[in-house]
C-alpha cells in the first residue's frame, strides 16, 4: 500500500487569482443573493481618524492618518509600531488600505472605542510558529496587509457582518477566540 502525500501549500500565482476570482464571480452571478445589491462603504472623510490599542502592550494609537489628501507619514509609523509583531519587537510597513477598512468600518459601526489589536504584523519566525496551530503558510499578516480585531461592547456578529459588507479582502470570524480576522487579500469570507 503506497502512503498518501500531502497536497502542495497553496501558492499565489497569477493563474490562482485568476481562477480564484472567475470562480467567485461565477459563484456570486449563481447565487440569489447577488440580485441584492450590498449596502455601499462609507465613503471616506478629508480627514480619517484611527483609534487602536494593543491588549498585549497597553499602548494607544489615537490619531489622523490621512490629512491634506495623502497619508500622515509620523501617523503610518505610529500604527506600524503598535501593529508590531509583539513576540519579536519587529516593524513592518502596514499596508495603509488596510487601516482604510479599519476607518470605513469604525463609521459603519459608529465606533466611539478603539479596535483591541489581537495581531497584527507576524514576522515569518512567528507565523512558522503559528502554522502548526492552524495559521496559514502564507497569511496576509506577514505582509502587513492583516489584523485581528475585537471591539469592546460590540458582537463579534456584528462585527463580522459590518466587515463583509464593506468587501475590502478577506474576514475571518473566530469565535473561540473571540476576533474578527480583516485582510485586503481577495474578497472572501470563513
Amino acid at each position: 500500500m503506497q502512503a498518501r502525500q500531502a497536497p502542495p501549500a497553496f501558492r499565489w500565482t497569477r493563474r490562482n487569482v485568476l481562477v480564484l476570482g472567475l470562480s467567485g464571480l461565477a459563484s456570486a452571478i449563481a447565487s440569489p443573493a447577488s440580485a441584492v445589491p450590498p449596502r455601499a462603504a462609507p465613503a471616506l472623510p478629508p480627514t480619517r481618524r484611527i483609534r487602536l490599542v494593543n491588549p498585549h502592550s497597553g499602548e494607544r494609537v489615537d490619531t489622523v492618518y490621512w490629512a491634506d489628501g495623502d497619508y500622515v507619514a509620523e501617523a503610518m509609523k505610529e500604527i506600524d509600531y503598535l501593529l508590531r509583531d509583539h513576540r519579536l519587537e519587529e516593524v513592518h510597513r502596514t499596508d495603509p488600505k488596510l487601516i482604510d477598512v479599519l476607518s470605513r468600518l469604525q463609521a459603519r459601526l459608529d465606533l466611539k472605542k478603539p479596535f483591541q489589536v489581537i495581531c497584527g504584523y507576524r514576522s515569518p519566525a512567528t507565523n512558522e510558529t503559528l502554522v502548526r496551530t492552524g495559521a496559514a503558510k502564507h497569511s496576509f499578516h506577514m505582509y502587513g496587509q492583516a489584523v485581528d480585531v475585537r471591539i469592546e461592547g460590540a458582537s463579534l456578529k456584528d462585527v463580522f457582518n459590518a466587515a463583509v459588507s464593506l468587501r475590502g479582502g478577506g474576514v475571518g470570524r473566530y469565535p473561540r477566540a473571540r476576533y474578527v480576522h480583516i485582510d485586503t487579500g481577495p474578497v472572501r469570507t470563513w
